[in-house]
Formats: C-alpha cells, structure tokens, sequence
C-alpha cells in the first residue's frame, strides 16, 4: 500500500508553499491526512471508512476515534483579546511555542492531550498556544451569529444536500467549536488584522465518513477539503489503491450568501517535498 505524503520539514511562506491553500490549512489537510485517513486505509470497504475496531465512518455522525482541532489565527494581540472577552476561561494565558514548520507544528499537535482541542496561533511569530478551556458565549459572538445561515453552503453538513440550511439545521448540526470557527472571525477581526479559523473536524461528510478541514474568515467558509472515495476519477488521488482523493472547494460571497466558487482535486504533484512510504 502506498500512500502520498508531505516530508516533515520545514515549509516557509512564499517559499515551499505554491497553489492556493494557505499554510495553516495545508498543514492541517496534511495532519488530517497522516492522523485521521492514514491509520483507516486498511479498513476501508466499498468506499467507506472504518476504525481499526470496525466501527463505520458515518456521514453527519463524530468519529470518536478521529482526532480533529480548532484554531483561531491571528497576530500576537489575538489570545489576550479573547482572554479580556472572556473567550478564553484559562487561568493563566496561553503558552506560546515556536511552530515555524510543518514538523513543528504537527508534533504540538500530537503531543496535545485531547482528541479535539482548541488552539490559538501567533501569526506573527508563527507561534501556537493550546487553549484549556473556552466558551462561545458573548455579545460579540451573538451578533456574528445572526449571520450564520449566510455564511455556510447548503451542503457543509451533508454532501448531497441542496436545500439552503436553516436555523434549526444549524441548532441539530453545528457543534461549539465549529460555531465558534464561523463567529470569531466576525467578531474579533479589526481594522489592519483579520482573524482566520481552521478546524479538523471529526463529524463524518460524504460516503466515505471521515471529517473535512474547513478555513474560515470574516466573510465565512473560505475553503474547506475531505476525501472522496472515486473510482471512476483519473486522480491525481490522495491513496489510489484506495480511489481516495483530495476534494478542495473555495468559496466567496455572491447575493449576501457563501456560495461555491471552484471544486478541484488536491494536487500533490507541484510539490517537490514529497515522498512515498509503503
């Protein structure tokens, strides 16, 4: 079995990084990839996912087993701003450790004692805090709120849906983190410093079943990426003895609602840091 991955070395903006994800999300399709589709390759069965206990990946349900995070990005004033907001519950404040490359990064990651926690990066020194303890509850966050139903596609819970979501879809299916992913970037951006939210989530989409990477921002979804079981695709695939591909969509704006911009394949193939482990 052989699988495509990125090497764990250093990935610098303007440098390594080409195409059109930002480095935060490629690293985390890239974490997503080595700590969530990897370890089920070997259980996948008629185009759906299953743990190493044989527990099915099941579209719009959590996969326990599955490790996912939140992070809200920004520069170095972001975490005493959600502090002061009451954001963030810790207390004492978040503590910043160097994570300037891919390697970094993911092993802060790892090393985090929960399967879904939540994370604050230091854009401006490329810095990452895990976050003990947060609400989404706050006037700010209330008012961003009003907004969600703009925000998001019809189909970000379920794949094969039309019909534009609904107060009550959003009350059955959107969990705390990822409301405070939509929110927060509404609510904390100021003028010259936009906030940004990217999550691994562990809720199942499609028929394969395991979660998406989604990147928010102030005008919401901005792209999110899952694997799609595609036998009938020409690639490029993300495991091809598997038909596992990489679906990245990008999304903006149009008539006041997020609405779907480009759907392409995750191409690994610009990269030159990439290898092949059997």
């Amino acid at each position: 079995m052989k699988i495509k991955i990125l090497l764990g070395i250093d990935i610098n903006i303007g440098m390594c990084i080409q195409g059109y994800m930002s480095e935060l999300f490629e690293w985390l399709v890239q974490y997503h990839l080595d700590t969530n589709l990897s370890p089920v390759l070997p259980h996948i069965k008629h185009g759906r996912a299953y743990s190493a206990q044989g527990e099915p990946a099941i579209e719009g349900e959590e996969n326990d087993w599955a490790k996912g995070c939140l992070i809200i990005a920004n520069g170095q004033t972001l975490a005493q701003r959600l502090r002061e907001d009451k954001i963030i519950l810790d207390h004492v404040a978040p503590r910043f450790s160097p994570a300037p490359s891919y390697g970094q990064f993911s092993d802060y990651l790892a090393g985090s004692a929960k399967k879904d926690g939540a994370f604050v990066y230091d854009g401006s020194h490329r810095s990452i805090a895990r976050v003990a303890r947060f609400t989404n509850a706050s006037d700010s966050l209330d008012l961003a709120r009003q907004l969600q139903l703009y925000l998001l596609p019809a189909n970000f819970v379920f794949e094969k849906n039309e019909t534009p979501l609904t107060g009550a879809d959003i009350d059955e299916h959107i969990g705390t983190k990822t409301d405070l992913a939509i929110c927060a970037p509404i609510a904390y951006t100021i003028p010259g410093s936009d906030v940004h939210a990217y999550q691994v989530k562990r809720t199942g989409y499609g028929d394969l079943g395991l979660g998406k990477v989604t990147h928010f921002a102030k005008q919401g979804l901005v792209e999110e990426l899952f694997f799609r079981y595609a036998p009938d695709s020409d690639g490029p695939f993300i495991d091809e003895e598997h038909a596992i591909v990489g679906v990245h969509r990008k999304y903006e704006k149009l008539d006041g609602r997020v609405q779907l911009k480009s759907e392409q394949l995750w191409n690994t193939g610009y990269r030159e840091e990439l290898r092949e482990v059997v």
